[in-house]
């Protein structure tokens, strides 16, 4: 019912169920709205407990 609701399935009657032509980009999305909205503000908050600024995660993570 979630993926035929979100678009990411479709049923054909009396031959099943198939992946629509959208289908990743669809999941992307979903999953990108759910990172910001669930992870990300743990990630700030941690940050901001940690006193680690925007500016030495980007060095650390430039380097590699």
């Amino acid at each position: 019912d979630y993926l035929q609701t979100n678009d990411i399935i479709a049923n054909r009657r009396g031959i099943g169920f198939f992946i629509t032509e959208n289908a990743v980009e669809k999941i992307k999305d979903i999953r990108k709205k759910q990172f910001m909205e669930e992870e990300v503000p743990v990630f700030i908050k941690n940050m901001k407990l940690l006193d680690i600024n925007l500016d030495e995660i980007i060095k650390i993570y430039q380097s590699k």
